[in-house]
């Protein structure tokens, strides 16, 4: 017959057996006790987030317009290579040079851009140097609502070819 434990060592001993008994606890669902001594630290990740974030997402959007800068830099040398070939021929003129920028520049989604053409391709003698320039505010290619890093800029692209033939 049992009979109640009736000294400390007793009871000591009944504990440890019903404990080792019981079902298995998860981690997660034994109580953390807080270490003496030591502060909480609940909390302390989201303001630690909160700090950082901004200088997260300043890195991602920096990103993001310095490669559109970049992309859109190369699509201006492009377009200028595209406008410089159109003015070498026999027979062209700034506003088939400009038509033929302006058309590159439409197809691969920049507007606003300038054109620039000298000397004019109609008046230049065979073996001239034809200069095509071609330029665009950043602000307006920019993806950003407001350009941040880019404000005030202007990109450009620029090529000279001779001039072929003044002969049909």
């Amino acid at each position: 017959m049992w009979s109640a434990p009736t000294g400390t060592s007793e009871l000591i001993g009944q504990r440890r057996l019903e404990r080792e008994n019981a079902a298995p606890q998860s981690v997660a669902s034994r109580a953390v006790r807080p270490v003496p001594g030591r502060r909480s630290r609940s909390g302390a990740a989201i303001i630690e987030f909160a700090l950082l974030a901004p200088v997260l997402f300043m890195l991602i959007l920096g990103m993001i317009e310095f490669g559109r800068v970049l992309m859109v830099a190369q699509l201006l040398t492009d377009a200028a290579r595209e406008g410089g070939r159109q003015a070498v021929l026999a027979g062209s003129n700034t506003d088939k040079v400009t038509s033929t920028v302006d058309t590159f520049l439409t197809n691969a989604g920049v507007n606003g851009a300038h054109t620039a053409v000298s000397p004019d391709p109609a008046t230049a003698n065979q073996g001239d140097a034809i200069t095509v320039t071609v330029t665009v505010p950043a602000s307006a290619i920019s993806w950003l609502p407001t350009p941040i890093f880019t404000a005030g800029q202007t990109l450009g692209g620029s090529v000279v070819m001779r001039k072929e033939s003044n002969n049909f």
